[in-house]
């Protein structure tokens, strides 16, 4: 009886087992479809409260967005700073915490930034009238003192940000550019713009110039080739060389200013479509132009041809002495003068008289020489007096002892007939002279201490001076 019951009893644990899953499928049925129900429910309301969000004010959604926003310049930069460029006369303004470096020599500018590949650098530079070809590119930009300027942002190959901002005037061009990387120029764009509009052109540019109305003024003449020229009586002029050429004007450091003549040469003369016309006051055709050398030096320079001779003023100076003297050196310029040489091409000389009331003597000289004063004694007068060269003619009481000694003279006759002794002695340097007269108790000396160039190129004027020698009534004469 046992195991006919057994089959039975599986049978109905089986029948219970399938009516258990049934239940629980239908569970998670439910489950689900609650489960779904509700995640529709979650929708519509997330679609509700959306639509709440957009129908609030427009301040609200900037306000959620501030803490994406690039921060003000007040949070960057404390206190402000001004770079001001003596030379091209600019100013800009930079944080003060920043580090800037030295100006360079040529003083145009300087380096207001650089950390690691970072730099920020301002300058100027002389502007020639050709602007820029990528300036197109720029966008127009008004300072805060409301001069024009132009702004451009690049981002280059090298994944750097290239800031540039330039400023024209007639004759300068001014910069403001940085090289930064993106990270430094998303953080610094609105302190650049602000260093931008800060920039200023001073109405006065750069170093001021010396005003030439309040100079004194000294004469150089040239005898060989016939010229002279003003210039400061402050400057050292030098002495004049051997070939009795020209002279130094100005020497000192990097600056030069120098004058000199030579026989016109086409092969050796400058291009003269480089130059622009010039007319001094004497009414002389002339040439000149200036040359900036890199931004840092200058060649200023007059070229005058006349009479198969070329005459030039040459200064070869920094860029801060030619902005400080350019109106010194124009005004030389135009005083240049053509007068008598010995080799100007006319030949010819004016001459006039020396007459010394004192001892009673007359002696003539080129009316263009560069005569000194007379003595306070009243003895005597330079008649040439420069470039280490000089003539005198004088005369005192004679006293034997102290007389020349006239055996080493040779005697000759003058112009008047009077008798006169005369002594010539040349080195490699010099070449010295004196005529000597000695009559009633007086003697005269008509003296010149020159160097052996200058006295070559003068010696038949040398010869008629000696000549015209003469004595004529005088107070102890």
């Amino acid at each position: 009886m046992k195991s006919k019951l057994y089959p039975a009893g599986i049978f109905i644990i089986i029948c219970l087992s399938l009516i258990a899953c049934s239940q629980k499928t239908d569970t998670v049925k439910n489950k689900e479809e609650v489960k779904a129900e509700n995640t529709e429910a979650e929708a519509d309301g997330d679609s509700d409260q959306n639509e709440e969000l957009n129908d609030e004010p427009p301040e609200n959604q900037e306000n959620a967005g501030d803490n994406n926003e690039e921060p003000d310049v007040e949070d960057l930069v404390t206190e402000w700073s001004a770079y001001e460029n003596e030379r091209f006369g600019f100013q800009v303004n930079y944080p003060s915490e920043w580090h800037i470096g030295q100006e360079p020599a040529n003083g145009d500018g300087v380096e207001l930034y650089y950390v690691g590949a970072d730099q920020i650098y301002v300058f100027a530079r002389h502007f020639d009238g050709e602007y820029p070809s990528d300036l197109g590119l720029f966008e127009e930009l008004e300072t805060d003192s409301g001069q024009e300027a132009f702004l451009h942002t690049q981002l280059t190959d090298t994944g750097m940000v290239f800031y540039s901002m330039v400023m024209f005037t007639e004759d300068k061009e001014y910069r403001l550019n940085a090289e930064v990387s993106e990270e430094f120029f998303d953080k610094h764009e609105q302190v650049l713009e602000e260093m931008a509009r800060s920039f200023q052109v001073a109405d006065t540019e750069g170093i001021q110039p010396v005003s030439v109305e309040q100079l004194e003024w000294d004469l150089y003449r040239n005898t060989r080739f016939g010229y002279e020229l003003s210039y400061p009586d402050y400057w050292k002029a030098g002495e004049e060389p051997e070939n009795g050429d020209g002279l130094q004007l100005y020497s000192e450091g990097e600056n030069e200013v120098i004058v000199y003549a030579s026989f016109f040469n086409q092969e050796y003369s400058p291009d003269l479509d480089n130059f622009k016309d010039f007319t001094t006051e004497s009414g002389e055709q002339a040439f000149i132009r200036e040359v900036w050398q890199n931004d840092s030096k200058v060649q200023f320079e007059l070229v005058l041809i006349k009479d198969d001779v070329q005459y030039n003023l040459r200064a070869n100076v920094t860029g801060n002495f030619y902005e400080r003297y350019k109106e010194v050196l124009h005004t030389i310029a135009k005083s240049f003068t053509i007068v008598e040489g010995l080799e100007n091409g006319n030949g010819e000389v004016n001459w006039t008289a020396y007459t010394n009331g004192r001892f009673g003597f007359e002696v003539n000289y080129p009316v263009s020489w560069p005569a000194g004063s007379p003595a306070g004694n009243g003895d005597g007068m330079p008649l040439y007096q420069n470039g280490g060269n000089e003539i005198l003619a004088y005369a005192s009481h004679y006293m034997p002892e102290f007389g020349p000694e006239l055996s080493n003279y040779t005697e000759i006759e003058l112009n008047s007939g009077l008798h006169a002794y005369i002594m010539k002695e040349a080195t490699a340097d010099y070449v010295t002279f004196d005529l000597a007269v000695i009559e009633d108790g007086i003697e005269y000396h008509l003296k010149g201490r020159l160097s052996p160039v200058f006295y070559q190129a003068n010696e038949e004027i040398i010869e008629e001076m000696l000549h015209s020698f003469k004595l004529v009534p005088g107070e102890e004469g």
